[in-house]
């Protein structure tokens, strides 16, 4: 246990997150901030390397559960950003359902941002519960056309949810985790009751990462998928929002598992996504949800959001949090 406790020491750099400070102009938005998706953009776009979107969720209101970017800079010490910049409100509240679960990707000089919504007019207008937008932004930072992604019928399978997109070797890859919702009303007052009593459980299933690849990014709606599976101990978790990053030629997920207030690291090989036992946050937080990531060198810059502020237990705040990759994948081979 001892020499357990020593080697999960020895990977963590950074003990406790550090508060970001990230402002919005629009008060509503009460500077909230949840489902970040950060990017670091070497050569720079539009005069910075860093980047991100996220969707405010102040006191679990929907209504300003809008996609908005904002920019960063290396900090004087070398370190990823602590504090952003606004820069835009990507889609403004809806008339009726709303956004969420944005993600930013990068190709020749432009920008994309990508988010899902919830039963908006234009997505019932269609036939769909939900459905994946994006918005494109030239390398002057002029924003250009909007289009359609995809969408999901079905009340109870949530096959888009918490969208990440790549660009991999020339072709777009989209990765969603798909979620099963139980269709029985009996069973889902069930989960309900044993969950007032203190026990884990959900109604939902995650069924792995849900895959679709295209050469173009608007050919992704009617490209065929494949489903990558999760293995390891996630017995009582429900696996829900993530992100992706590529270390040494190797993909792994950042994972936030509804269950337990905690990130955990998984890595992609034999066709699925296994999961590491060890979480990455050396205690769990508060009221975490969805993380975002950056690795550079043998660094990994884990982005994270908590609802820890005495002041006000409705806000989301952004943290920052270093870990030694190299020396954590060292330790669980």
């Amino acid at each position: 246990m001892v020499a357990q406790l020593y080697r999960y020491r020895q990977y963590v750099m950074e003990k406790q997150g550090q508060k970001c400070i990230v402002n919005i102009p629009d008060p509503k938005y009460r500077n909230d901030v949840l489902h970040p998706c950060i990017r670091y953009v070497e050569e720079g776009y539009c005069g910075h390397q860093w980047w991100m979107v996220m969707s405010p969720f102040y006191g679990q209101d929907d209504t300003i559960e809008n996609p908005i970017l904002f920019y960063g800079d290396t900090e004087p010490d070398g370190t990823p950003p602590l504090t952003w910049r606004f820069a835009e409100v990507v889609k403004d509240t809806p008339s009726s359902g709303y956004n969420s679960d944005p993600c930013l990707c990068f190709d020749q000089g432009s920008l994309w941002v990508v988010w899902r919504e919830f039963r908006t007019d234009r997505v019932l207008e269609v036939g769909y519960n939900t459905a994946m937008y994006g918005v494109r932004y030239d390398a002057s930072f002029q924003r250009q056309e909007e289009i359609f992604l995809g969408g999901e019928s079905s009340k109870t399978e949530l096959t888009d949810l918490s969208p990440i997109i790549l660009k991999v070797d020339k072709e777009w890859v989209s990765h969603t985790m798909y979620v099963h919702l139980e269709n029985s009303l009996f069973r889902r007052g069930w989960v309900k009751l044993a969950r007032f009593l203190g026990k884990r459980g959900s109604a939902h299933t995650a069924l792995g990462l849900r895959v679709k690849e295209a050469d173009r990014l608007q050919d992704l709606k009617e490209a065929g998928a494949s489903l990558k599976s999760l293995q390891g101990d996630l017995i009582g978790l429900l696996p829900w929002h993530f992100d992706l990053f590529f270390y040494q030629d190797r993909m792994f997920m950042l994972l936030f598992c509804q269950g337990r207030e905690n990130i955990y690291l998984a890595e992609y090989k034999g066709g699925r996504f296994v999961v590491f036992d060890d979480p990455l946050l050396e205690k769990e937080a508060v009221s975490t949800y969805k993380p975002t990531g950056v690795a550079m060198g043998g660094k990994l810059y884990l982005y994270y959001t908590d609802r820890n502020n005495p002041e006000d237990t409705k806000q989301h705040v952004l943290y920052r949090y270093f870990i030694n990759i190299s020396d954590y994948l060292e330790t669980h081979k």
